[in-house]
């Protein structure tokens, strides 16, 4: 009853049971088919391999001279354990919850680049729409700028400083005659 698989794949008439199926699901069996046979190819190779360079331990112990250094490495090849198998299901929720927290970082990342850029298209908008700075009045510059302006102000009542940087330069002096 327990057959080889690829001795019940081969009794299998592919080509009816392919043609039953919906064209994805059999392009899926076909993919699946293909790997298998890959893979077959594969092990079968690897025990080749295997066969090819498998240590003959009696050639060595006719050879050398030393023959307790043959019997240790005889002793330690054959006391070698393979790895421990891997718990693949631990591993597959680790790479979850990887990706689980690379899609909120990623939502945030978003989130607060669309923030931004809504900041910036109010910007532009404002920009825009501005007056010239030739229009503006103090109303306009303190609703804008509440705090700064108060305590720019301040500062400079403070030291005595009652011209403005820059804007005899520019606009001149104003002088009422009498």
């Amino acid at each position: 009853m327990s057959a080889k698989p690829s001795t019940a794949a081969s009794k299998i008439n592919w080509a009816s049971v392919t043609q039953k199926l919906r064209p994805e699901t059999a392009q899926k069996l076909n993919a699946f088919r293909r790997q298998h046979t890959e893979l077959v190819k594969e092990v079968m190779t690897l025990q080749e391999q295997l066969q090819r360079y498998s240590i003959d331990f009696d050639y060595y112990s006719r050879v050398l001279k030393n023959k307790k250094v043959v019997l240790e490495a005889k002793r330690a090849i054959e006391n070698m354990k393979p790895l421990p198998a891997f718990d693949v299901e631990s591993l597959l929720k680790m790479i979850d919850d990887e990706k689980k927290k690379a899609l909120e970082s990623a939502k945030k990342t978003e989130e607060k680049v669309g923030n931004e850029v809504s900041e910036l298209r109010k910007m532009m908008d404002d920009i825009e729409h501005m007056r010239a700075p030739e229009q503006l009045i103090v109303d306009d510059v303190f609703a804008a700028y509440p705090q700064d302006l108060d305590a720019v102000v301040a500062k400079m009542a403070k030291r005595g400083q009652w011209r403005m940087p820059g804007y005899y330069e520019r606009f001149g002096e104003f002088t009422i005659g009498f």
